[in-house]
């Protein structure tokens, strides 16, 4: 029997799911670059969203793509076996590779991450009756293929602007104080007075529609290949495009880079020549318009058509600038990418990332659509390269208007768009030798375009170096403040500035402090005041941290190893200090070295409790009474104000704190009796029954009585509030045997003492929830005697039973429970088959945790008693077949919190509660 590849079997499946792979499919089924589709709706026909934001906004772009085409990235070391393989079951049909994985890719892979070093690229068409979706669900099966995509289609980000625009107005190249002037302009003139025109030695490329190169006003600007020899059909500089003069058209395969007629007016075109103008209209040649740069050599990559562009005509053509300059030395420094509306794309951004690797700007359209790019991402603005290249390589640039707002069809985005610049009513070069003024953020963009092949001309900086001196530079702007990661516009005025940028000539030092101390960072600089600061700490902005110097609040341990740097801007630019690093020398968390006492005093009287901790200084303490804070007891001692019996069982325990964490002390309890009376209570004769006994009252705590003859016993009576316990001492003269019993007003014996002589000892406590009476009832066994018995009383007052009742969601010990410290019975249920529950009980110092457990009855419920530790270890647990459970622990030298777990074995109940009581 013949066995299948794992492939096959997955394959198999995947057929199964989508259903017949031959199923009817009613769509237009188009190939290559046969684009039906409008173009022009609204500001941008490319970038329709659907659905609305919380700002009214749209929200999602409608994608648009080649009907019947994808893009399949192949791994390194695919064969024509392997791609007929994966493509089999789709029918698919390879109709242009897109790119090759030769090997001068590998060559040049040199020290490129492995993720950015792809096998080929091609572009494969679908039959009918086989969705997009369908075969890129089976494409992704085959191990050979890497990833697979639709063919994306790309739009420019531009319309005719109407009539009323006057042309050759040129707003956007102006400043406050040119002659016109804008205050919003990028200020080119004060670069250009200051002999910063630009190079032909500096190479940019538009990536777009096409350009008329041969324009009065481009063609001293245009790149010609140095490498080719024009109409010889040969490919000279063997980059596979033959006779690439001036570029190459990738819509329509060919070397005509302009498809617009000599003269009349025409859409064919245009896009790319207003944006070739705005870049680099040849300056000071007393014709038509100006660019941003004077002098600059262009680069027409054309890729967009009447009915836009693909992706994989996109791809081709930023790779074969790329190419030109990895190969040529070409020194391209930016590309001008006015076109969007895609969604994300990997070999879209696999292209950019290679253009990236070759220090290229890739510099892009933020789109215009009014709309968040941080919520509803904008292609290829949105890209971002750093994980390929080590940087991002990307400028997305949005649209202002001449009154320095934020265009209304601007897209903005405080994390995806980095910029402004001129935008709106941009008068430019266009088709058949003449000029006209254009909206959108395809105009705002070759501003940025031109402004960076002017910095690279006059600095010599390249790749992230250049993106930053056009970013660091920009001129605030209150529209675009927390809409573009700037917050402002594109400006060139610090090139002609006779200021001079700060230097940082005192760098911030490190700082080494103790915990819950401050550090203070302080920097000095040169160049042209004033001076605006902006301290950071770990790289992010510290909000109102505006001085040469900044001091941190008071230090934690969680502070040190934080690195703290300024960036200083004045008029011309910025620069941005070394890292200083902050250590903060660990605190330790206090540790409690001597627990309160437990006082014993008489009614009236106070009592001191003292607690000692080790650690990190300074303390802060808080002393708690019953598990409650105890207002103004903040001192490592207290004093109670004057006791009374109902201070009796109290608990005192103190909480001592530091910039570190806490620590709790062990409970200390008070015992408060009664204050002795003046005199003892002297017994009245004729008490000889429990009706005649002698009321004594609980302020005595002695009893004084003679028995001079036999048959004659004495009885007292006494008072006990429940829980009270009452102990009686008897001594009397030697010789006699006397013995003593407690009765209740039944005449039944509670307690009794019968030793063979005139000394008895006997104790009860009250345990019912009422108030009762007891009787002492001292009697002869054998003798008499004048001389007097002596009873000793004493009361102890329990303290308090207090009730905790369970709050639910104490399903760990994260979550626990915090029980009162004066809690001595807990009620809680077992609600769900899944509920446990948690109680974080504070243990003293050597005392011992005593936790009895009643539940419902029944051989249907069975809990089970369990104490943890804060780390989770179990210490104790009672796990009977019952709901009845005893568990004890006893507590080391340290305060501790033990979490007492109540955990289901079987059956559960909303009604009937367990009740816990405790003893520490």
């Amino acid at each position: 029997m013949a066995t299948r590849s794992p492939y096959a079997l997955s394959l198999l499946a995947a057929v199964l799911a989508v259903g017949p792979l031959a199923a009817g499919d009613t769509r237009d089924h188009k190939a290559g670059n046969a684009l039906a589709m409008r173009t022009n709706e609204s500001l941008d026909g490319n970038d329709d969203r659907s659905g609305a934001g919380p700002d009214g906004l749209p929200l999602a772009r409608k994608p648009r793509c080649v009907p019947g085409e994808l893009l399949v990235q192949f791994r390194i070391g695919a064969t024509a076996q392997n791609k007929l393989e994966a493509m089999l079951p789709i029918k698919g049909r390879s109709v242009e590779a897109i790119r090759l994985a030769d090997a001068r890719l590998a060559s040049m892979a040199s020290g490129v991450p492995l993720a950015n070093v792809r096998g080929d690229l091609e572009r494969v068409s679908l039959p009918d009756g086989i969705t997009s979706d369908e075969a890129i669900r089976v494409l992704k099966m085959h191990p050979d293929v890497e990833f697979a995509q639709p063919n994306w289609i790309y739009h420019s980000l531009a319309t005719p602007n109407d009539p009323r625009y006057a042309a050759g107005n040129l707003w956007g190249l102006y400043g406050p104080a040119t002659s016109p002037s804008n205050a919003y302009g990028l200020n080119a003139l004060a670069a250009w007075n200051a002999g910063f025109i630009g190079s032909r030695n500096v190479y940019v490329a538009v990536i777009d529609e096409g350009a008329q190169w041969n324009h009065p006003d481009l063609i001293d600007n245009f790149w010609t290949n140095p490498f080719e020899i024009a109409g010889d059909g040969i490919d000279n500089d063997s980059n596979g495009f033959i006779d690439d003069i001036h570029g190459w058209d990738f819509g329509n395969n060919d070397n005509s880079v302009y498809d617009g007629p000599a003269s009349g007016t025409t859409s064919t075109d245009k896009h790319g020549t207003h944006v070739s103008g705005t870049i680099g209209a040849t300056g000071n040649n007393g014709i038509g318009s100006v660019g941003v740069c004077w002098q600059v050599s262009i680069i027409s990559a054309k890729f967009l058509l009447a009915g836009g562009g693909t992706g994989a005509d996109m791809i081709r053509a930023l790779d074969y600038i790329t190419d030109l300059k990895t190969r040529h030395g070409l020194d391209i420094v930016a590309t001008n990418n006015s076109y969007g509306g895609d969604p994300f794309g990997q070999a879209e951004l696999d292209a950019i990332t290679r253009s990236a690797q070759a220090n290229i700007l890739y510099i892009a359209a933020a789109g215009n659509d009014s709309a968040n790019n941080d919520s509803s991402p904008h292609y290829p603005s949105n890209y971002d390269t750093t994980t390929g290249a080590g940087y991002n390589n990307v400028i997305a640039v949005a649209a202002i208007t001449s009154g320095g707002s934020l265009a209304s069809y601007s897209d903005y985005g405080a994390t995806t768009v980095h910029l402004g610049a001129p935008g709106s009513s941009i008068s430019s070069t266009i088709p058949a030798n003449s000029y006209g003024s254009l909206d959108g953020t395809s105009m705002a963009t070759p501003h940025v375009t031109g402004a960076a092949a002017l910095i690279a001309a006059a600095t010599g900086k390249r790749g992230n170096a250049l993106r930053q001196a056009i970013l660091d530079n920009v001129k605030p702007l209150s529209s675009l403040n927390g809409r573009t990661t700037t917050g402002g516009r594109l400006d060139l005025s610090f090139l002609g500035s006779t200021a001079t940028a700060p230097t940082i000539t005192s760098q911030p030092a490190n700082a080494t402090v103790n915990a819950g101390a401050t550090a203070t960072f302080n920097v000095s600089v040169s160049g042209t005041a004033p001076f605006t600061y902006q301290w950071r700490k770990n790289s992010a902005n510290i909000t109102g941290a505006t001085a040469a110097s900044y001091t941190t609040p008071a230090t934690t341990s969680a502070d040190s190893g934080a690195t703290f740097s300024v960036v200083v801007t004045n008029s011309v630019g910025s620069a941005t200090s070394a890292n200083a690093t902050l250590t903060v020398n660990a605190a330790t968390a206090p540790t409690i070295t001597t627990q309160p006492a437990s006082q014993s005093v008489t009614a009236g009287a106070t009592a001191t409790f003292t607690v000692g901790a080790s650690g990190t200084a300074p303390f802060t303490y808080q002393w708690r009474k019953n598990g409650t804070a105890i207002s103004g007891a903040t001192a490592a001692s207290y004093t109670t104000p004057a006791t009374t019996l109902a201070d009796s069982g109290s608990t005192f325990s103190a909480v001592v704190s530091n910039s570190v964490g806490s620590a709790t002390s062990g409970n200390a309890t008070l015992t408060v009796t009664s204050a002795p009376p003046s005199t003892t209570f002297t017994e009245v004769e004729s008490n000889n029954t429990i009706a005649t006994a002698n009321a004594v009252a609980s302020t005595f705590i002695a009893i004084k009585g003679t028995h001079s003859a036999t048959g004659n016993p004495d009885f007292f009576a006494l008072a006990l509030s429940p829980g009270q316990k009452l102990t009686i001492n008897m001594t009397g003269p030697t010789g006699v045997d006397w013995d003593l019993a407690l009765k209740n007003s039944a005449g039944t014996n509670l307690a009794s003492s019968t030793g063979g002589t005139a000394t008895e000892n006997l104790s009860y406590t009250n345990t019912g929830a009422a108030a009762m009476t007891v009787y002492a009832n001292v009697y002869v066994y054998s003798g008499t005697s004048a001389t007097p018995y002596n009873l000793a009383l004493g009361y102890v007052t329990p303290p308090p039973s207090v009730t905790f009742n369970e709050a639910e969601a104490n399903n760990s010990i994260a979550a626990a429970n915090a029980t009162p410290d004066n809690a001595t019975k807990i009620v809680g249920y077992i609600g769900t088959t899944t509920d446990n529950d948690y109680y974080a009980v504070n243990v003293g110092a050597g005392k011992k945790l005593t936790v009895a457990m009643t539940g419902p009855a029944g051989s249907t419920y069975d809990y089970d008693l369990y104490f943890y530790n804060a780390a989770g270890t179990q210490l104790a647990s009672g796990t009977g077949a019952t709901t009845t459970e005893n568990v004890s622990w006893t507590n080391g030298t340290t305060a501790t919190t033990v979490y007492v777990a109540v955990k289901r074995y079987k059956g559960n109940s909303t009604t009937t509660p367990y009740n816990l009581n405790i003893t520490r």
